[in-house]
């Protein structure tokens, strides 16, 4: 039953870090459309040398939050696998909000978040027997 168990987690936390590195690749890629960042900045900065520079910062802003959530969710789901308590709960609470984030950007038709959110419900649901399981 232990062997089956921490399968069951390390396939919950691979799932997880997949589904992060999905999204966070998406977003990156929907943040770093220069066509759509101009035609957003236009009425804001007429500059289109100030409108590269802000772009610029706004890439690495970006980056450098992405990989700084996918290392810390790395060790999040590290330490899941070895069932601490803390690590346990905040994965359960976050593959919950994780689920709601994606229903709301299917209500605003993003409907590429339907996979997303079908599968962190999933998780959601697995973690719940662990959770008990930890007390």
């Amino acid at each position: 039953m232990i062997n089956r168990l921490v399968k069951n987690k390390l396939s919950i936390a691979l799932l997880c870090f997949l589904l992060d590195l999905g999204l966070s690749l998406w977003s990156y890629f929907e943040v770093t459309n220069y066509d759509k960042f101009t035609k957003s900045i236009k009425a804001v900065v007429s500059s289109p040398d100030f409108q590269v520079q802000i772009y610029q910062v706004l890439i690495q802003t970006l980056t450098f939050s992405l990989m700084l959530f996918l290392v810390a969710h790395l060790i999040i789901y590290f330490l899941f696998c070895k069932s601490k308590k803390f690590a346990i709960k905040y994965v359960r609470f976050y593959t919950f909000m994780a689920t709601v984030s994606c229903v709301l950007m299917i209500a605003t038709k993003v409907y590429a978040a339907i996979i997303p959110a079908l599968l962190y419900g999933l998780c959601f649901k697995a973690i719940g027997p662990i959770t008990k399981e930890s007390k």
